[in-house]
């Protein structure tokens, strides 16, 4: 299993930290609305009282997502 994980990752501990960053930012931005659909809105309420910021969640998915293509590029470069 963790040689898929390394593989998918291409090897690269920069393409893993994106991926999380990705999917963390991904996280941050759907879970308060879905738990607020799902009835849930005090879980919703404490998570945004966690996270002030209204954007943070859109921050950390665009840092991921351009980290990845940084790293991308620079492996595409020296292959």
């Amino acid at each position: 299993m963790l040689d898929r994980i390394k593989s998918w990752c291409r090897h690269s501990a920069t393409i893993a930290w994106a991926t999380m960053l990705a999917a963390a930012g991904a996280a941050m931005e759907i879970v308060p609305p879905a738990l607020d659909l799902l009835g849930a809105p005090d879980v919703a309420e404490a998570i945004k009282a966690m996270l002030p910021a209204q954007w943070v969640g859109l921050y950390t998915l665009a840092i991921g997502i351009v980290t990845y293509a940084a790293r991308m590029r620079s492996l595409r470069g020296s292959a």
